[in-house]
């Protein structure tokens, strides 16, 4: 929206004149949404060394649960700019929300996810996911998005259940037993790994 690209102009405004002298940075203040997923440590990693205060920002990062949270934060002005996925901006912006990109992120990769379940689960394949329920963090969004779109790509007639639950709860939920599997990225589906689950599809392929 024009004020997440006028505070961005700002930001940059700031940098270089901080940069073309000893004087100190005028310090601006920004809220910057982001999921806890491993696309977006950067951000969190910048923040924890002190790279924006250096250039006169006082940036306070906000944990978001997920693309569409995210618009909404950023059209009711509670955060200034975020990270965000092309699905819910392409949703927000075609409802006449008035956001702006600014910049592209991180691109979508074999392995960055997957949709997980126990190690003694009787799920094997994406087809016996029929009728199972299903956790991802937002429902309408990447999610079940891409693993509908692998569903339809490998021509299946099944139908899948989706349950809203953050990405810090879905393996906690898996191995509860409260689904029956769950939609896992970066760095998700690591700890998963580690803690025994397995992957049965990986949504990030194909035309995905």
């Amino acid at each position: 929206m024009k004020r997440t690209l006028t505070l961005t102009v700002v930001a940059l405004a700031l940098i270089a004149s901080a940069c073309g002298g000893d004087a100190e940075p005028e310090q601006t203040s920004i809220i910057a949404g982001a999921l806890p997923l491993v696309d977006f440590a950067p951000l969190f990693y910048a923040d924890q060394q002190g790279y924006f205060s250096e250039e006169g920002l006082d940036v306070t990062v906000e944990v978001v649960q997920g693309g569409p949270v995210a618009a909404q934060l950023l059209l009711s002005g509670d955060i200034q700019v975020s990270f965000n996925n092309w699905l819910s901006v392409a949703a927000a912006v075609s409802n006449g929300a008035p956001l702006t990109v600014v910049a592209n992120g991180t691109w979508l990769g074999d392995g960055q996810g997957g949709v997980f379940v126990t190690a003694d689960s009787p799920i094997q394949t994406l087809t016996d996911l029929d009728g199972r329920t299903v956790a991802t963090n937002t429902i309408g969004n990447v999610g079940d998005i891409t693993i509908e779109n692998l569903i339809a790509e490998q021509g299946l007639d099944i139908d899948v259940q989706y349950v809203e639950v953050s990405f810090p709860e879905i393996i906690p939920a898996i191995e509860s037993g409260a689904v029956d599997a769950g939609f896992l990225t970066e760095p998700f589906t690591s700890f998963g790994t580690v803690s025994g689950l397995r992957s049965v599809a990986d949504p990030y392929t194909g035309r995905a």
